[in-house]
This record gives C-alpha cells, structure tokens and sequence, in this order.
C-alpha cells in the first residue's frame, strides 16, 4: 500500500444516487487547501475504498464551491468545472447529459 502524505484537512463521504456512488470531499479549510493537495487528496480516498473505480470525485472548495477531481481510478488527473453551491446541485450535474467528468462513466460503472 502506498503511504500518502497530506497536507490539507478535509471530510469525505460515499453518497449513493440510485446505482452510483459519487464521492463527496469538504475541504474545513486547515492546512493546504483540496484544490492544493489535490492528487493526495486523490490518492488517499483511493487507498481507503481499494481504488475509486468509476466513482465521480467532487469537492467543496474553501470559497463553498463544488467542482470535481478527476481520477484514473488510482491518481489526479485534473480538475473539472461544476460549480454548484450545493452537494445536491453538484451530484445533480454529474447526471446532465454531455457530462465529461474525468474518471466518471455512467454506461461502465
């Protein structure tokens, strides 16, 4: 297993929309922020459920804004637009069609 060294403190749940499981991140703002620790943020979550699969990584950010993390199942890949202020609004938008959000594929989860 691969040590993980964070740098920000932040929650983390598994939300669970009909078949999907979505992961929800709270950056509680101490220490370097979620979008600055972005690929430990990653890579920690993945360690704790074995992988994260196909499941949608989103995140509050320290301003209150939800976006995604994108993930190859194991590490970061980048950062993806949602912008929602609420969770519901965030997971909401991860079912409109056209939605390209990095490490998320409805048709293979």
């Amino acid at each position: 297993m691969q040590t993980v060294h964070l740098m920000s403190s932040f929650t983390w749940r598994v939300v669970h929309v009909d078949q999907f499981e979505i992961v929800v991140v709270t950056d509680l703002d101490r220490g370097r922020s979620v979008t600055n620790d972005a690929a430990a943020v990653v890579a920690y979550i993945a360690s704790q459920l074995g992988g994260l699969r196909s499941r949608p990584v989103i995140y509050r950010d320290t301003a209150g804004w939800y976006d995604g993390l994108g993930h190859d199942g194991w590490a970061f890949t980048g950062f993806y637009p949602i912008r929602a202020e609420t969770d519901e609004l965030a997971i909401g938008a991860l079912a409109l069609p056209g939605c390209t959000c990095p490490g998320y594929n409805p048709v293979t989860y």
